[in-house]
């Protein structure tokens, strides 16, 4: 379901090879071609993992001196099923010439959970960085590491962390924590059911549950003492590892922390801009240790018309105060967009906790015009504010307070001297990405390679396409074609759904994180053209809403069919989470006729589904479900009856297409009554469940199976075609079978794939 997305998905994107970091990489697309790109070179992947939410495009983080930035870039392993993740500490040296040395490894750790090996990663003071570790299968911990890369754990909680927040004076820490698993005797009890969603109920007491409740922590950083807040349990914001959501101030007596509005104890209905965006809380930390304060809500989210995209903070060094800046959408529902937005900063007086603007700092266009902005306050008065990308010229802004107000001090352009290197990711659609260093003059060096494996597989260039859907809306897309591509030659197609990100170096799908089933250039080297499509969210939980997905693919296929390119004949289909619903549409419609298709984690229409979203509060509530598709609620035999003309589950006689279906975390996902049924009638339909995956797969076993059957599966049914490796010989077997169901159900129609009949050794 959508709300799925939401957490540890944005932050699970491990994925690569050992990292070269500190080496001059050379153009991956133009050398020999020693073998086809496979699943395990998707794993082998290295990449940048961004440990700054408030910055857009934040590879590293700066030391306040600015003599030091350091990346964190991580890789799967096979070998040993875990993600490796890799610090690397990049040094300045200035004089006559600023210099960028060779990078330093300052720690290495391997998890094998779906918490990333280094999270949250931030610099204390010049020459410390305080991050979350979690190694192995133990729970992720704070760590303190200097620069010569010696660790030390500071604390030893029984459970991970998720979060954390510490005090400029380096004394005193915030920690959100897991809650400790219920004990057998407390889940023999029982759990009397409420107004909460099914998977949060059948999650109560299960090992690896959807939903976890968060807990926080005072933590003493000399002698690791915690003491617990008395907060009431508040649900994480749930933005994702890495986005870290806790700040404290220098004295250690404040702290904010978000918590999230997307479930139902919040009361925030869908239509609100705040069940996008977090409730950020203003705690007095001693009295929240006394029990005493639940928090003081700060109201960022904005109004029924606009939401805020981005927001960071900045404390007043002597600890009365803090500073806000925040970047606001047009349109509160479109969430991580600027068009026609603004930016401000507001100052909140402690421990009065009155409110004033400092500054609006203008209005925005459209998202890139918006540019990335730094607060930072050195004195009790003012405030200096460091703005640069987007259009305008970097600038820097000093706010001081003049009596009961704020003027504007200085405005400079930004000189070299206050900027005097950006580190940025250069990558493209068939450019691997890697670190590079800019300096004022205009001068750039690479400073990282990332991916030299790559240079021993194919990468065949992909393109971006543009076309128009069935209502005549212009689209863009990506489009990789077979290894080995033929002119003239009309292939299979595999149609990606759920997002194309234009610039975005592409190896599986939507994001390189994106593992849930794709794998663009894995399907490309086993002959197959591959099209990432995008999403059309302008009716988003409307009736159209499926229909003008519909026909953004439909407009694509009849394109490329057109063009002499595609069999129409051998169209696959992908989707996951939201985009589940483009791929039911596409089945039940008479626009395609897919000749296989498979989903992973995703959304439905169903009478099943609708009623296991009872308890929850958003774009799947009920409610919002009866809105989508136009019904009653179903209550009566009247409603039953409207319903059962609109589900698709009451129509499966219609689905011919082999099915692939994956479900991942601590339940059996939705699609399970359309694998039932098509099973219980003879139909093809293969189903893998994942219990310990995230809504994307993290670990290497895992994205090795979900992403190498969806690869073997249109190879298999959309060529004909079966891997050698023999321990995929039990897979085939089953596929086998349900070809000749699929040969059995389709008298005359033309079949690619293998039926029994032609079995290895019969």
């Amino acid at each position: 379901m959508i709300w799925k997305k939401r957490g540890i998905l944005h932050a699970l994107h491990a994925v690569v090879a050992i990292a070269a970091i500190g080496q001059v990489s050379i153009g991956y697309a133009q050398q020999p071609r020693e073998r086809p790109f496979s699943v395990k070179d998707d794993i082998s992947f290295t990449q940048i993992i961004s440990m700054d939410a408030s910055i857009e495009n934040a590879p590293v983080q700066w030391s306040p001196d600015r003599r030091h930035f350091f990346a964190v870039a991580a890789n799967g392993d096979l070998a040993t099923n875990s993600n490796v993740y890799r610090l690397w500490c990049y040094s300045v040296t200035t004089g006559p010439a600023l210099v960028v040395s060779k990078p330093k490894l300052l720690l290495q750790v391997s998890s094998k959970t779906n918490m990333p090996g280094i999270v949250s990663a931030r610099w204390l003071g010049n020459s410390q960085i305080s991050l979350l570790r979690s190694a192995g299968l133990g729970p992720a911990q704070l760590y303190l590491v200097d620069l010569d890369g010696n660790a030390r754990a500071v604390t030893q909680h029984r459970t991970s962390l998720s979060d954390y927040g510490i005090s400029r004076n380096a004394k005193d820490a915030l920690i959100q924590a897991e809650q400790s698993p219920a004990s057998i005797d407390e889940v023999s009890r029982g759990y009397i059911g409420g107004r909460e969603a099914i998977e949060r109920l059948y999650g109560v007491g299960m090992r690896f549950p959807l939903y976890t409740e968060k807990a926080y922590f005072h933590v003493d950083l000399a002698t690791g003492e915690e003491r617990p807040l008395h907060t009431s349990t508040l649900m994480s914001n749930n933005q994702g590892f890495g986005n870290s959501q806790i700040t404290v101030s220098p004295d250690g007596r404040w702290a904010v922390v978000a918590v999230s509005n997307s479930d139902s104890s919040s009361g925030t209905p869908y239509t609100s801009p705040e069940y996008f965006y977090p409730r950020y809380l203003l705690l007095d930390i001693r009295d929240a240790i006394r029990g005493s304060a639940n928090g003081t809500n700060l109201d960022l989210n904005g109004d029924e018309k606009r939401g805020v995209v981005h927001i960071s903070f900045a404390w007043a060094p002597n600890s009365g105060g803090l500073y806000i800046s925040r970047k606001w959408s047009s349109d509160g529902t479109q969430k991580g967009t600027f068009k026609n937005g603004h930016e401000d900063i507001e100052f909140v007086e402690l421990p009065s906790k009155t409110k004033e603007i400092v500054a609006d700092l203008g209005q925005a266009t459209d998202d890139t015009a918006q540019p990335d902005t730094r607060i930072r306050s050195t004195g009790a008065d003012f405030i200096e504010v460091e703005r640069f990308g987007g259009r305008a010229p970097a600038e820097a802004l000093r706010y001081r307070r003049h009596g009961v107000g704020w003027k504007l001090e200085t405005e400079v352009p930004a000189t070299q001297e206050v900027f005097p290197l950006k580190i940025s990711v250069h990558q493209g659609l068939n450019l691997p990405p890697d670190l590079f260093a800019r300096w004022g003059s205009g001068k750039e060096e690479q400073i990282s390679n990332l991916n030299p494996q790559l240079l021993g597989s194919a990468l065949n260039p992909a393109e971006e396409i543009e076309w128009r859907g069935l209502n005549g809306k212009k689209w863009k897309g990506a489009l990789l074609k077979p290894d080995h591509y033929q002119a003239g030659r009309r292939y299979g197609l595999v149609i990606q759904t759920h997002g194309y990100h234009a610039g975005v170096f592409l190896i599986n799908g939507v994001e390189p994180w994106m593992t849930s089933g794709y794998a663009m250039r894995a399907l490309a080297a086993r002959g197959l053209i591959v099209l990432d499509t995008p999403d059309d969210h302008s009716d988003q939980g409307t009736p159209a809403e499926i229909p003008d997905n519909i026909s953004v693919i439909a407009g694509a296929v009849r394109q490329l069919v057109d063009a002499g390119l595609v069999d129409k004949n051998r169209i696959g289909i992908h989707g996951a989470s939201r985009s589940g619903y483009w791929v039911q549409g596409v089945l039940f419609s008479r626009t395609l006729a897919p000749a296989a298709a498979s989903i992973a984690e995703a959304d439905e229409v169903s009478r099943d589904n609708y009623i296991a979203s009872f308890g929850c509060a958003g774009v799947c509530s009920m409610s919002n479900v009866e809105r989508m598709w136009n019904l009653p609620p179903l209550f009566g035999v009247v409603s039953a009856a409207a319903w059962a003309r609109s589900d698709p589950t009451n129509h499966m006689d219609r689905m011919k297409t082999p099915l692939l279906l994956e479900a991942y975390q601590a339940h059996v996902g939705e699609w399970w009554e359309d694998y039932a049924l098509l099973r219980r009638n003879s139909r093809p339909a293969e189903y893998i469940y994942f219990p310990d995956a995230a809504h994307v797969p993290v670990k290497p076993v895992e994205r090795l199976v979900a992403q190498g059957s969806v690869v073997d599966w249109y190879d298999f049914w959309l060529n004909g075609h079966e891997d050698p490796d023999p321990g995929k010989r039990e897979q085939y077997g089953r596929w086998e079978k349900l070809c000749d169901l699929q040969i059995a159900e389709n008298t005359g129609h033309q079949a690619f794939c293998i039926p029994t009949k032609h079995r290895h050794g019969d």
